[in-house]
């Protein structure tokens, strides 16, 4: 794989931000109650989200990783 494979139109572009965002936004509710129910401060629940997709995100490479 080039980089020039990497790259995408504008539309294309924006529509995956706009849907990472969303994404990011109906996340958080789900990770603070998953920090409470692991009898932890909800704050590390939304830091499990953070490490746990940055680490998927290196080593996996599946389209329904969310």
């Amino acid at each position: 794989m080039a980089i020039k494979d990497l790259k995408t139109d504008r539309k294309t572009f924006l529509s995956e931000v706009v849907s990472s965002l969303i994404m990011a936004i109906v996340t958080v509710p789900g990770d603070l109650a998953n920090g409470l129910l692991a009898g932890v401060s909800p704050v590390h629940g939304l830091y499990s989200l953070i490490g746990g997709t940055a680490v998927a995100a290196l080593f996996t490479g599946s389209v329904i990783m969310n």
